[in-house]
This record gives structure tokens, C-alpha cells and sequence, in this order.
């Protein structure tokens, strides 16, 4: 069974490439950020203003001190704690850094107005994400919200051959090329998705491409997608091969949030092409 330290500790070296390596869906996009800045406003409604982060995600942090949040971060590891906060545009004064797991964390119950997690469930072991949202419930103030972006699988892929996916990226000359390469890893791992046990890797797509080029050898050379390919052996698969994703679907994941809360807002992001596998709810206790 994988633990909480084996879906999120690969990931951690993210932190010191974040703002040039990596782009929507994997971040949040600028429609995203003023998404989660209407509804950080639109709960300004008492005098405490005290915001839990899971994880240290540096865009939402900069929005809660700006709206003038007491913000508690906790994330299990240093290096991204530290990374993360080079990334600030200025220091946070009233901001509390927590070294810790999210699934045991002692932190004081009926606290927090808001709680935020961007994409948090995809690092979770699967019998422990209903574990998660309930003590993100007692975290709470009566009334209170957890503001969330889901980041779940497909039920039908749109490209389901590595053919496919490959001739998407290599024409979407209009991206930038960490964007294409991005979108073509995830695209992989959407095709290698397992519902059996809900987990998406870069080793699985990995593999998928190994046959797709022992079989096209000459997709190598394509001027078209050879880059793509080349980064994705140098970059996703040297980088962050033993790096796991735990995927819902949206439907399930909306179910397991009506457990807690009620879901009183909801947005898709048109500002990417993966709004609809990551959507944002706004969810009150």
C-alpha cells in the first residue's frame, strides 16, 4: 500500500523549478488564481481571518495576505517549504510553517475560517482521502469553507493511442514547449490509468512510450515531436519516475466532498484545456 510520504515525497523537487518548468494544469492558471481570490474575499465575513494551506502552494498564500488571513501552511516536506517561500513576493508576517503529514497533524479543531488545498487528494493514498476531507471538516468553524481544485482522470481519454497523444502535443506549435511537453506527460498517464487502483505514474507512461518507440522507431527523428520525446526521457521520466497519482473521477470525487459539505460554488477554467479534470468548488462546513 503506498503512504502519504511515498505519493508526495518524489514530488518535492518541484519546488526549485516551479516557475520554469511548470505550467497549467500542474499549477494553477491566472483564472484559477482569481477564482480562489473571489471566494478568499467572498469569506471575509468575521474578524478572525484564520486560513489553513495544505501544502505551501506560494499563489494562494500571497492571496490570503493580501486579504489580511492569519495562514497556517503544513507540508510534509522541508526543502519544499523552503523553496516555496523564495517564490513569495514579500515575507508573510502573519504566517505559521508547519513541518508535518496532513493525515495526522495536531492542529486545534473548530480553528480555521477557510481551509485551502490546491490538488491535494492526487497525493493521498486512496483509503486515506475520506480520512483527509473529515479532518478538514474538524479543522473548521462552524460555517467555514475548504476551498479546493480537484485533479482527476478521465473517463473516456481523449487521445487513446501514444500515437494520438503524441500528434496532439507536436501540433500545438502555439504553446510553449514546457507546456506541450507537460501536457503530454499527463496525456501518458491519463492512457496508462488504472481504475482498478486509481493510480496514474510516469513509470506506467513511461513504458507506454518505450513500446510506442520500440514499434516507431523512426517518431525519434520526427522533427515534429523528437524534442517532446527527448524531454520526456530527460525530464518526467529521470526527474520523477517513482512519483505516483492517486485519480478519481470527478463524479466520485464530488460524491466524497458531499459527505462533509455542501458544494456552493463551482468553477471550470476555460483558460487551459483541462478545466474540466480540474475543476474548483467552493465547499462549506
Amino acid at each position: 500500500m503506498n503512504s502519504l510520504s511515498s505519493t508526495s515525497a518524489p514530488w518535492a523537487q518541484i519546488a526549485t523549478m516551479w516557475d520554469s518548468c511548470f505550467t497549467p494544469p500542474s499549477r494553477i492558471s491566472a483564472q484559477e488564481r482569481e477564482c480562489y481570490r473571489r471566494w478568499i474575499k467572498e469569506k471575509q465575513d468575521s474578524d478572525s481571518h484564520q486560513a489553513l494551506v495544505l501544502g505551501v502552494t506560494p499563489e494562494i498564500r500571497a492571496e490570503l495576505f493580501a486579504f489580511g488571513y492569519q495562514v497556517t501552511c503544513v507540508d510534509m516536506s522541508l526543502d519544499m517549504i523552503l523553496a516555496m517561500n523564495e517564490l513569495l513576493p514579500e515575507k508573510m508576517a502573519e504566517e505559521t510553517l508547519v513541518r508535518g503529514n496532513w493525515l495526522s497533524v495536531p492542529l486545534a479543531k473548530g480553528h480555521f475560517d477557510l481551509v485551502i488545498g490546491d490538488a491535494i487528494l492526487p497525493n493521498v493514498p486512496w483509503d486515506d482521502r475520506v480520512r483527509l476531507l473529515s479532518r478538514i471538516h474538524g479543522f473548521l468553524k462552524p460555517g467555514g469553507a475548504f476551498l479546493t481544485r480537484a485533479f482527476c482522470a478521465p473517463t473516456v481519454c481523449r487521445f487513446p493511442t501514444v500515437k494520438e497523444a503524441l500528434d496532439a502535443a507536436g501540433n500545438k506549435t502555439a504553446l510553449p514547449f514546457m507546456q506541450r511537453s507537460l501536457e503530454l506527460v499527463l496525456e501518458l498517464q491519463y492512457l496508462t490509468y488504472s481504475p482498478s487502483d486509481h493510480i496514474g505514474s510516469f513509470r506506467k507512461a513511461k513504458e507506454a512510450l518505450d513500446q510506442y518507440l520500440q514499434n516507431n522507431p523512426g517518431r525519434r527523428t520526427d522533427e515534429k515531436v523528437a524534442a517532446l520525446i527527448e524531454h520526456q526521457y530527460s525530464f518526467w521520466f529521470s526527474r520523477f519516475l517513482e512519483k505516483i497519482f492517486v485519480y478519481s473521477s470527478t463524479v466520485r470525487e464530488e460524491a466524497e466532498y458531499r459527505r462533509y459539505f455542501s458544494i456552493d460554488d463551482h468553477f471550470e477554467t476555460p483558460d487551459h484545456d483541462y478545466g474540466a479534470l480540474t475543476p474548483m468548488y467552493f465547499l462549506r462546513k
